[in-house]
């Protein structure tokens, strides 16, 4: 009896391990929780054993448990709760005059590569120009960039996490694979703008004009979901809902 019913106590004794590991404390007590379940119904059958199938039933159950412990204890991701880590190199602080400028690349796009990374990370640019100059893989997050010209700009690969682009202008950009989550793109003009694969969460993008934009298929519907999708742009008039396309995608207001 004591040999069947051992894994029982083996989950509770997991169950009851101190919380050393925060970070996994939801993970591992529900993986002990499906081990517990299987050992022990497996388990209470010793009251009416069957001698030909129940160890190899019983060790079929235990290792099935138990691969589910091991893969938490150890940490494999859930595909669920995986999302874009970004490893980014401190800001260069010291001449921001310096720093915060805009710089063409000699390189070419390339694939975002350059002979130097372009850090514009907290720079006040507002107003400035951008138009027309090769800034692949740039770093504009939590600048301020409203009302600048990007036009005719490349800026694959940027990213630009919270930052300020209101009322800047992005048409006939190249802004593919950009990260703009979380910033400020209210008024923000992307007329025949590359944006495929970009991405917009918790992006404000109210009175922002996407007019022949080229936006992926997956894009759109993230983009018309964002509730911040309402308004016309207040220099080209244009409504933001209808410029994306929201209106061709059931979700219409």
């Amino acid at each position: 009896v004591w040999d069947q019913a051992r894994p029982c106590f083996v989950c509770f004794e997991v169950l009851s391990l101190p919380h050393t590991m925060p970070a996994r404390r939801g993970h591992l007590g529900c993986a002990a929780a499906i081990a517990l379940v299987l050992a022990c119904f497996r388990t209470l059958s010793f009251l009416q054993p069957s001698p030909s199938q129940e160890p190899a039933s019983r060790r079929q159950l235990l290792a099935m448990g138990g691969s589910i412990l091991g893969l938490q204890i150890l940490g494999v991701p859930d595909a669920r709760a995986t999302g874009r880590n970004l490893a980014l190199p401190a800001i260069p602080r010291g001449d921001d005059a310096k720093r915060c400028r805009f710089k063409g690349s000699k390189m070419g796009q390339a694939n975002a590569a350059r002979d130097k990374l372009l850090d514009l990370r907290e720079c006040s640019m507002a107003g400035k120009s951008a138009e027309d100059l090769d800034m692949a893989g740039v770093l504009l997050s939590d600048g301020d960039f409203s009302n600048v010209n990007f036009k005719g700009a490349t800026l694959t690969k940027a990213i630009a996490l919270n930052g300020n682009f209101e009322g800047a202008d992005f048409s006939n950009a190249i802004a593919d694979r950009v990260t703009f989550d979380g910033s400020n793109l209210k008024n923000a003009i992307f007329k025949n703008t590359v944006l495929t694969t970009s991405t917009f969460e918790g992006t404000n993008l109210e009175g922002a004009d996407f007019t022949d934009a080229f936006i992926d298929a997956y894009g759109v519907k993230p983009l018309c979901a964002n509730p911040t999708v309402k308004g016309a742009n207040k220099v080209t008039g244009v409504s933001t809902f209808e410029s994306i396309g929201c209106q061709n995608t059931g979700l219409a207001r």
